[in-house]
């Protein structure tokens, strides 16, 4: 019996759609979620992989549904992957046996077979789904996906890493299009299936004629720019190197490094026309045909980079409006040849590294800013620059680094009862505890220091978790300048210290008087010193001419309260005027230059050992 239907109970549509998309098959698969009341940035998550058996569709359905029940957009993977470690990259995904397009407000036309599932995510626009009578490779069911939303014209949702909305949740996108929508199956078909060599024999060939190839290099020395480019700018151009994923190091990133060619050809004067053209050139000459069927993207990334100031400037012509008065200018008139000019630029560079380490040194020695602060700047600064080298610039020109990254701190987290380890697994020791990042960092952004603005990520552990962290855009700045800023750097008040003088209460009277200091040779004797520690009170608590003239204090109460060792003599002498009757030393005891009561030396009735002289 067939199990075609046009029109389907709602109850059970949502674990329909999972068995008819992933089968009987045991992998690992996402579960994202989209809250459109949030920022741009923090809006979409991911979510962690979850585990995908035919047994756990109820348990998948349920996850789903919580999503829809909180008001959320809920999306799925169009496919499994095999390490959970991995996430959700395309070197991760399994063999796949359903492909989908997603085919909007178009019509599927007749020489294209109907697909076996049909998903309404808002009125008039469809998802479609093509059920496989066996699994392909992941590579091969893209290029299907492709010729498949060419030829009937839909989105351009055919990549891997692609995740649809499954039934039973809403459609909530304001800032795209009004009103909130029920995504609903519409047919499904879980008896037929398609052949994949059949699909291929029917659809035609992709309109590009090179296929791509992500990791390909693509280098060619003979193949020159339109206009001068610095060394590091012309290896990305020739395809010497390149931008990786940040998810997939070992994959390059197509998008990334056209539009790091793009910025490069700004930056070195290159205008709106000539970048289009170029980008469109470089994507056939590099073998990765990434928007060869969308030349709008071309125009699209062109618009990026001509929106941002140039901060290097043509090479061979006077330096633009947006450079620093510190740059030096490059002419290039017709008889000079490129040596020359490469000398005044090297010339200018050496003069820029001079002001640099000339602030790097003074900023090290500016007593003013804590070690935290100097530790943080130098290595914002030193990732900046070496993220920037390397390709790896957001798209609004910022370059994003983390708090790990700042203070070179990679420890794990210890178990209960044990102590964080005092290094790095590879034995290096960490710059700073990531602690002492945040409100080093904030600290210098507050003074102008840096420009940077905190955003919160989630981050992927080695052992596949996820935890949420933050890291900072950073927007690169000269850094002679900047460095320049914080070696005259400091407060504008200057650090409160504490009073020199301390107020001790008299045991006897409960007052406050100056304290009369008298410092001794334990010697010889002899007085070295004198000091009058003057109290700090209030007006209201000063002296006043009843308490000025107090009794002599008594030596054993003083000796009792001041914490002074008693010795054997002291006690003798104690014995003496108990028995004696008088309050103060007896006539026959030698006169001593210390305070009353007390002796020198002092002997130690344990060693009998003199404190200031030998045994």
């Amino acid at each position: 019996m067939s199990t075609k239907d046009n029109h389907v109970n709602q109850s059970d549509d949502l674990d329909r759609y999972i068995k008819h998309l992933y089968g009987e098959r045991t992998f690992y698969i996402q579960i994202c979620k989209l809250d459109p009341t949030k920022p741009k940035d923090e809006a979409w998550d991911e979510g962690k992989p979850v585990a995908y058996m035919p047994s756990d569709v109820d348990f998948i359905a349920r996850k789903i549904r919580q999503i829809a029940a909180d008001g959320l957009n809920a999306y799925v993977s169009a496919h499994g992957y095999i390490d959970n470690r991995r996430g959700g990259v395309k070197a991760n995904a399994a063999p796949i046996d359903v492909l989908w397009v997603e085919r909007d407000d178009a019509t599927i036309p007749p020489d294209v077979p109907a697909p076996t599932m049909t998903i309404e995510t808002s009125p008039g626009r469809f998802h479609d789904y093509w059920r496989l009578s066996r699994t392909i490779a992941p590579e091969v069911a893209e290029n299907l996906n492709r010729r498949l939303t060419q030829r009937i014209g839909g989105d351009s949702g055919y990549a891997l890493t692609k995740r649809l909305r499954p039934p039973e949740t809403i459609n909530d996108q304001p800032k795209k299009r009004p009103g909130r929508h029920e995504v609903r199956l519409v047919t499904i078909d879980d008896e037929r299936t398609l052949d994949p060599d059949e699909l291929d024999r029917l659809l035609p060939k992709v309109k590009a004629t090179a296929q791509p190839n992500p990791n390909s290099t693509g280098v060619n020395p003979d193949d020159e720019p339109p206009i001068l480019l610095s060394p590091a700018a012309l290896a990305f151009w020739r395809g010497e190197r390149r931008v990786m994923r940040k998810d997939d190091p070992e994959t390059v990133d197509r998008s990334g490094t056209l539009y790091k060619i793009g910025a490069d050809l700004w930056e070195h004067g290159a205008n709106r026309r000539l970048i289009i053209s170029e980008l469109a050139a470089r994507d056939i000459s590099l073998g990765w045909n990434r928007y060869t069927d969308y030349p709008e993207e071309y125009a699209r990334v062109a618009d990026k980079v001509s929106a941002k100031p140039r901060l290097i400037g043509p090479i061979g012509t006077s330096g633009s409006a947006d450079t620093s008065a510190s740059r030096a200018t490059f002419t290039n008139s017709a008889d000079e040849d490129a040596c020359s000019v490469e000398l005044a630029k090297t010339k200018a560079e050496l003069a820029e590294s001079r002001r640099v380490i000339s602030g790097l040194i003074h900023t090290f020695l500016n007593p003013h800013m804590p070690q935290s602060e100097k530790v943080a700047l130098f290595s914002v600064h030193a990732l900046a620059e070496q993220k920037r080298e390397s390709g790896e610039v957001r798209e609004d020109g910022s370059i994003e680094i983390s708090t790990a990254e700042v203070s070179d701190d990679w420890r794990q987290a210890p178990q209960p009862g044990e102590s964080v380890a005092p290094t790095n697994k590879d034995g290096s020791k960490p710059r700073m505890s990531r602690d002492k990042v945040k409100p080093a960092i904030k600290a210098l952004v507050d003074r102008g220091l840096v420009s940077a603005t905190p955003r919160k990520v989630v981050q992927v552990r080695a052992n596949g978790t996820r935890y949420s962290d933050e890291v900072w855009d950073v927007t690169p700045t000269n850094m002679a300048e900047s460095l320049a800023m914080s070696a005259k750097w400091k407060p504008e008040q200057p650090k409160e210290r504490k009073p020199r003088s301390r107020n001790f209460t008299c045991p006897h009277c409960d007052e406050i008087h100056p304290i009369k200091r008298q410092d001794y040779c334990c010697g010889c004797g002899a007085l070295r010193t004198e000091t009058i520690i003057q109290p700090d009170y209030d007006a209201a608590d000063a002296p006043n001419e009843q308490t000025a003239e107090a009794s002599p204090p008594n030596p054993d109460h003083v000796r009792k309260n001041s914490g002074h060792r008693e010795t054997a003599r002291d006690v003798a002498e104690s014995y003496v005027r108990k028995n004696s009757g008088q309050g103060e030393r007896p006539p026959e005891a030698p006169a001593s230059p210390f305070m009353p009561g007390f002796d020198s030396p002092r002997v130690d009735r344990y060693t009998d050992t003199s404190i200031g002289g030998r045994p």
